[in-house]
């Protein structure tokens, strides 16, 4: 991490926040998923709407009871009749609240009370109905022996499993809160948790991104602080440079003036090199004419001394036949 750049460590510690974010969102998302999983299909689908429904079965039992005790104290036959038919109305609201009921049904033991209800039910009504014969016939004393003895009994049979149902769903009810109430405090310890733990990690990697760059910038100092001592040492250096290369220049300026002047004075030379050059060209020509001319005349002298060689060899032959004329003119003599 000591090679890293510090974009690259600010980077990495804004990417470790994120996750340690993310983690938390997740974990308390998923915590409140289970929690909402839990609240629909226990509380909202099941238990609430089981309490809802055996409670309006229970006071639609109780009502219809209560009629039907009316109905066989009742004098009055108009009397006698509406309570009946307003105990009738009240077990059929009862039978319609258990449809609904059965359908939110989730438990098999949920099923079985609710099988055992419909079992209790028959028995008060067939006794019921007995009853009702025995008061509509003024048998007053039959009635209430009947009551007594099978109407009763058979209606705390069927009350009986009204509140089964009730206190079934009020336990599942209680079951289902405790555990929600559970996965939250689970659900609250794992965020905090998990946010002390991104929080820890998050001021570990702060402090190492820090570190890292208050060493940086100390490298970084110290690399600067040298580098300022060796540009003032450069600096000195190409001062001295300079001066030297200043006195140099100069030295460098009166040489040039002094290679200019005999540069001139050779281009001087060279112009009078050049005249001489070509009056000895001219010098040339004219001797290479004379040359020619000499040449031709040394033909010239040379055919003439032939030619005097020649007249020479026929003197000496002259001379020498006047030799031996003047011989032979002596001998004669």
């Amino acid at each position: 991490m000591n090679t890293w750049t510090v974009t690259k460590r600010i980077l990495t510690n804004n990417i470790l926040l994120l996750a340690a974010l993310l983690l938390i969102g997740g974990a308390s998302v998923f915590s409140l998923r289970q929690i909402e999983t839990l609240a629909a299909s226990r509380l909202r689908d099941d238990t609430i709407p089981g309490i809802t429904y055996a409670a309006q079965i229970s006071l639609a039992a109780i009502r219809s009871h209560v009629r039907v005790l009316m109905a066989g104290l009742a004098t009055a036959e108009a009397t006698r009749t509406a309570s009946i038919e307003q105990a009738e109305k009240l077990d059929a609201e009862a039978m319609e609240s258990l449809k609904p009921y059965e359908a939110a049904i989730t438990s098999e033991e949920d099923r079985r009370n609710v099988g055992k209800l419909r079992a209790s039910r028959d028995a008060p009504i067939a006794v019921r109905a007995e009853y009702l014969k025995l008061a509509t016939a003024g048998q007053a004393e039959a009635a209430n022996d009947l009551l007594e003895a099978k109407l009763e009994p058979a209606y705390a049979t069927y009350r009986t499993q009204i509140v089964t149902l009730l206190d079934f769903n009020k336990a599942a009810a209680t079951a289902a809160a405790n555990e929600i109430v559970g996965k939250s405090g689970r659900a609250t310890v794992v965020t905090l948790v998990v946010a002390s733990a991104g929080l820890l990690l998050s001021i570990g990697v702060a402090w190492l991104v820090i570190r890292g760059i208050n060493q940086s910038l100390q490298r970084v100092a110290r690399v600067l602080e040298d580098s300022s001592s060796q540009v003032a040492a450069a600096a000195g250096q190409v001062s001295s440079s300079s001066q030297t290369l200043a006195e140099g220049a100069s030295e460098q300026a009166a040489s040039l003036e002094e290679t200019t002047s005999s540069l001139e004075e050779m281009a001087s030379m060279t112009k009078r090199n050049a005249e001489g050059a070509s009056t000895a060209k001219q010098i040339s020509s004219e001797t290479r004419t004379a040359a020619e001319a000499g040449n031709s005349a040394m033909t010239e002298m040379r055919g003439a001394m032939e030619a005097i060689k020649t007249s020479s060899n026929d003197i000496s032959k002259i001379i020498k036949t006047i030799d031996e004329i003047a011989f032979q003119t002596n001998i004669l003599a």
